[in-house]
């Protein structure tokens, strides 16, 4: 017995050697996975078979699903084996993102018992599936709805695969300039599906194409872009300006104008400009409710500076595009005379034609006078019969008035414009109208005897001891009646009415009359003259006549007295002195070369003496010259 104990006991180490874990190595659990996915409820189901394990512990499975951060283990109720599931729903799979998505699993059903009852842990096995989630926005549209000329509304469309978890909804506008406006638009989804709209008001849009960009976005991982455009036209305005005359000094201007449709803010304007470039400095605007029609603006011209006035008409979309448009009037208020002096005899008649442009009969006026000249400064008026209507000719005689005078007539009206018409009486002849003179010394148009002689004095002296004999020349002069000379010459400076005057008797029969308008003296008296003559007062007060195209200035004293000659072309300069009572006392030359005493009994010369003594002009006449160095 003893014996056979320790057989036995010798026997039952090698059975256990021979059993042992390495005579089962290859004993593995078997199982498989699975997997289903409803998109519509966001539901994950898994589902895994697992083999049976011998001993010890019930088979079990761990599975670890592709998004999320964690694994998972079922165990079977028995070592018989199972088949285990998993369901995962919100709000683990509500944020999945779309596309393949593996599930791996391991298998632990590999325990197994050997002889004697031990039980041993095989190789745990593994395997895999995958499931496929869908976008969760199903879908998603954009399109435009024209409510009006100006606004519109988007209607933005969505589905989503299912209600929870919801969608944020954006909506980006880029400029035609490709610029955002606004930033991002945000707004959430109700349900699962449902539209979205937003009205915008396009009065002032950029001209051009702009784009709208639609986003549906499912937890920030699945979005659906989608994307339509809107043409904005061209906002330029049209304008257009015409002037109608409505009445008296009246007018209208008219302005059609026309907005683009697509315009909300329009502005109209129309401005005035004066002839001299200035402005009112009022701006009239005009309706700014319509889309087109005719804008109309009245005047009163009454006394608007006379020339063209100028109407700028501006229309302006949104404050940023603008058409202008110009239209001009011609104010032609200011009247016009004319006078021509016609013979008969020993008749003369001023004939004045006159024209008003006003329309205003109460405001006209119509005038004549005779201007005076040297040593008179006062206007003699000359009545003129009745005149009426916007046009005419009246005639008066002037024969009374002699030789001596400018004829001045003028028109005027209420606003204070005035036309002027200067002619001498006793000569209202052209240059063109044949000889003057027959013979010697008789002219043809009045009959009259003429006569110069120029007394052999110096020649630098110029016309100064020269004089002019008229036998209609019925004035005293210095050496007599009828005689003029450079010593009866003269200016005249008056007021007549509004206008600043001046007349000159030159050293003959010339006369000449000047009109100071904007600072600057014009000749009104030999009319029609290029160049004309010019007339300017010194700081001293003495005035420098010059006629047009010569050298050769008169100086006259601001007293009015003829002052002597100046020669620009040469040295030449040669003054006059006169005594307290306006006699002339010396003639001299500037530069002292030569001198001449003047005396005077009354209000003639009675001598003129070198400086010898000798006289040249009296009744000593010698012939002598006047003293030269």
């Amino acid at each position: 017995m003893t014996v056979r104990r320790g057989s036995v006991a010798l026997l039952f180490p090698f059975l256990f050697l021979a059993v042992g874990p390495g005579a089962y190595a290859d004993h593995e659990c078997g199982g498989s996975v699975s997997a289903s996915y409803d998109a519509s409820s966001k539901v994950l189901v898994v589902t895994a078979a697992v083999g049976s394990s011998q001993c010890d512990t019930t088979p079990s499975a761990e599975i670890e699903v592709e998004g999320f951060n964690f694994g998972t283990t079922q165990g079977c109720p028995s070592l018989g084996g199972c088949t285990l599931t998993w369901t995962f729903g919100s709000p683990l799979t509500d944020c999945f993102k779309p596309g393949p998505h593996n599930i791996n699993a391991t298998f632990s059903c590999n325990n197994y018992r050997v002889a004697g009852g031990t039980c041993f842990r095989g190789t745990n096995t593994t395997g895999s599936t995958s499931f496929n989630v869908p976008s969760s926005v199903a879908s998603s549209s954009i399109n435009i709805e024209q409510l009006t000329s100006t606004s519109i509304r988007l209607h933005m469309l969505y589905a989503l695969q299912s209600a929870s978890g919801g969608a944020t909804l954006k909506l980006n506008h880029y400029l035609p300039t490709g610029a955002g406006e606004g930033g991002d638009i945000i707004a959430g989804t109700n349900g699962s599906s449902g539209e979205w709209t937003l009205d915008f008001n396009t009065g002032c849009w950029l001209p051009g194409t702009h784009r709208f960009v639609y986003t549906v976005t499912a937890c920030n991982n699945d979005s659906k872009v989608t994307e339509t455009s809107y043409a904005i036209p061209d906002e330029k305005p049209t304008i257009a300006a015409s002037v109608t005359v409505t009445g008296p000094n009246a007018i209208r201007v008219d302005m059609p104008f026309s907005f683009p449709s697509s315009v909300s803010s329009r502005y109209l304007e129309l401005s005035h400009t004066k002839p001299d470039g200035s402005g009112d400095g009022i701006v009239w605007i005009g309706p700014g409710n319509l889309q087109a029609g005719t804008w109309s603006q009245s005047f009163d011209t009454t006394c608007w500076p006379l020339g063209t006035h100028t109407f700028t008409a501006l229309a302006r979309s949104c404050n940023r595009t603008s058409t202008t448009t110009t239209a001009t009037y011609e104010v032609v208020r200011k009247p016009h005379v004319d006078v021509a002096i016609l013979k008969t005899g020993a008749t003369k008649t001023a004939q004045i034609s006159y024209q008003f442009h006003d329309n205003e009969p109460n405001g006209r006026s119509l005038s004549a006078e005779f201007l005076p000249v040297f040593p008179a400064n006062t206007v003699t008026p000359v009545s003129l019969p009745p005149w009426s209507g916007d046009s005419g000719t009246i005639s008066v005689d002037v024969s009374s008035f002699g030789t001596s005078g400018i004829l001045r007539v003028q028109a005027s009206n209420s606003c204070g414009d005035t036309d002027i018409k200067d002619t001498f009486v006793d000569c209202d002849c052209h240059a063109d109208e044949g000889d003057k003179t027959t013979g010697h010394p008789v002219r043809l148009w009045d009959g009259s005897m003429t006569y110069s002689e120029r007394d052999p004095l110096p020649s630098e002296a110029m016309t100064l001891f020269t004089r002019n004999y008229d036998t209609n020349d019925l004035r005293d002069g210095v050496f007599g009646v009828g005689w003029r000379s450079a010593f009866d010459a003269g200016l005249a400076h008056f007021t007549d009415g509004p206008l600043d005057t001046v007349t000159i008797q030159m050293e003959g029969e010339r006369k000449a009359a000047f009109v100071k308008s904007g600072g600057t003296w014009t000749q009104t008296w030999p009319a029609g003259i290029s160049p004309a003559a010019t007339l300017t007062q010194q700081s001293d007060g003495t005035w420098l006549y010059r006629d047009g195209g010569s050298q050769l200035f008169r100086i006259f004293r601001s007293d009015g007295r003829f002052g002597g000659f100046d020669d620009r072309a040469s040295p030449t300069k040669v003054l006059i002195d006169y005594d307290a009572s306006g006699l002339p006392l010396r003639a001299y030359a500037a530069d002292g070369t030569w001198s001449c005493t003047i005396t005077a009994t009354g209000n003639h010369i009675t001598t003129i003496a070198v400086a010898d003594g000798r006289i040249w002009y009296g009744s000593m006449r010698t012939r002598a010259h006047c003293f030269s160095r």
